[in-house]
């Protein structure tokens, strides 16, 4: 009977603590700013914080280092995560005069996490055509490589990003591969 009896505080005390870890996970994941967010060491968590700290036009050098702090811890949970390169990249055109060797290789990275989106694509292609002139050769082929793709399952949206781009070289680059596809 006593067996019978222990079995069943045992599997009681087991469903009380799945249900209070599930709280707990729960609760940081909505409330990354929350105690067991900042506790827990959930990407999403820190990818809520690093996205948080950039949400103004202008973030501060100190955001930006917070941001790049929370951005790869992220990456030290999930490391296959594009948006979080892209935001890598992001963060060092933003503390210095244009995209530099630092955010190039987290473009890459982002590139070697999902070459084609679909999540990322139209941000990743317009961030790139707007720095086209500091990029180098593998990764302009990269960004050649997306857009192309992009033109063949959502060519209005590519179409339309051809606008959004201010480096001349990304234009020239962008206007060539529309051309190629007509």
């Amino acid at each position: 009977m006593r067996t019978a009896i222990d079995k069943a505080w045992v599997a009681t005390a087991i469903g009380a603590l799945a249900l209070a870890t599930s709280g707990v996970t729960a609760a940081a994941l909505a409330w990354p700013e929350s105690a067991p967010g900042r506790i827990l060491n959930l990407a999403p968590s820190h990818e809520a914080r690093a996205s948080r700290l950039l949400g103004d036009a202008s973030p501060s050098k100190e955001d930006l280092a917070q941001a790049q702090a929370e951005t790869m811890r992220s990456l030290r949970s999930a490391p296959a995560n594009a948006t979080a390169w892209l935001r890598l990249a992001y963060i060092d055109s933003r503390r210095q005069e244009g995209l530099g060797a630092f955010g190039i290789a987290a473009m890459k990275r982002s590139y070697d996490a999902a070459p084609y989106g679909p999540d990322d694509t139209a941000w990743r292609l317009r961030f790139a055509l707007n720095h086209w002139s500091r990029l180098d050769a593998t990764t302009r082929l990269l960004v050649l490589n997306e857009l192309r793709f992009a033109l063949t399952h959502r060519r209005a949206a590519t179409v339309q990003l051809a606008h959004d781009v201010s480096d001349s070289a990304g234009q020239v680059a962008v206007s060539l591969v529309l051309l190629e596809a007509e």
